[in-house]
Order: C-alpha cells, then structure tokens, then sequence
C-alpha cells in the first residue's frame, strides 16, 4: 500500500521533469535564433550595386545612403539626415527557386526595396535578389560604428 501511494506523486514529478526540461529547451532555441538574428542590427551604409541596370554604381564611404536594422524589428532608410522611408522588417528561412547556400531572407514593406536574401561577412551585408528574379542584382552595405566609436 505504501508503494502505490508513492506511484501518483512520482508520476505528477515525472510530469513537472518533462515540461521544466521541455520549456528550458525551447527557451534555449529562442535565444539562439535571436542572437543569429541579432548579427544584422546597426546602421549600414550603401556601397555597390551589382545586377540590373547594369551600372554596377559604387559609392564611397561618408555617401549617407542608409539602412538602419534596429533589435525590435524596425527598420528605416536614410539619405543624408533625411528619413525616406520608416517600418519594420523580418528575417527569415526561405527556400529559393535554386539551390543556394544562404535561405535567410529579408523582406521590408518598403516599395523601394525587394525581398532580398541577406548575408553578413566582414561587417558587410549582402543583399541579393531571388534567383528566379529576372533583372535582379546583389546590393552591397557596409556595416557603420556605432556613435561614439
């Protein structure tokens, strides 16, 4: 008799086991996507681009031509001190129409710009437009320190 009264307190333990170790894991995975994410926060500056029309313009470090990726999903773009256009963007895994490294993706409401896939690299963000995309390109940014650096 003594051991079925232990039987409903293991299992009722047993049960808190598995959803403490279940939520610390999940609580662990967000943590790390968030971190992943976190790579592309910061002000970035337009360097080149690459792809249709075909001009391949480059433009030098001080050109004020900014994407600025902010930690709560805001997102802005600057000229100059101008602020030209103001939202919120998303990054996300998405399969391309071909096979390629990168399934990061990055989409704004911003008319201006494409869904692109988004790689970072020597503190530089690559845009690239998806491969089946005719007339598409590859937009370069070069990563800004942060004021006071």
């Amino acid at each position: 008799m003594c051991n079925g009264a232990r039987l409903p307190v293991l299992n009722r333990f047993m049960g808190y086991l598995i959803n403490f170790v279940a939520i610390t894991l999940l609580f662990m995975g967000c943590k790390k996507e968030g971190n992943a994410l976190g790579k592309f926060v910061g002000k970035w500056e337009y360097e080149q681009h690459k792809g249709f029309p075909f001009t391949n313009t480059y433009l030098p470090p001080g050109n004020g031509n900014l994407i600025v990726l902010m930690q709560d999903g805001r997102y802005e773009r600057m000229r100059g001190d101008s602020l030209v256009f103001k939202g919120s963007y998303l990054i996300f895994n998405k399969e391309d129409c071909s096979p390629r490294n990168n399934k990061q993706f990055f989409t704004t409401g911003d008319s201006y710009s494409t869904d692109q896939y988004i790689v970072i690299e020597n503190n530089r963000v690559t845009l690239t437009t998806p491969n089946c995309l005719a007339d598409g390109g590859t937009t370069y940014y070069r990563r800004l320190p942060p004021v006071g650096e």
